[in-house]
């Protein structure tokens, strides 16, 4: 799967301590659930020595 990411998501996810791999892992291996407004929300969890991250994206409004 291609994932692109704006730029300001390359800040907030650096802000919040995760990578873009966890986040692209996110989009193609996490559950997927029903967010507001119609979106489609995806969740992980990550494990490792150094932290537990836990990645929730919803995903991008639809274009009108």
């Amino acid at each position: 799967m291609a994932v692109r990411l704006h730029p300001h998501a390359r800040e907030r996810i650096k802000e919040r301590g995760a990578t873009e791999d966890e986040v692209t892992a996110t989009l193609e291996y996490g559950e997927r659930f029903p967010a507001r407004f119609g979106r489609t929300g995806f969740r992980r969890n990550f494990r490792s020595s150094a932290k537990d991250t836990f990645i929730v994206l919803p995903s991008p409004r639809p274009s009108p």
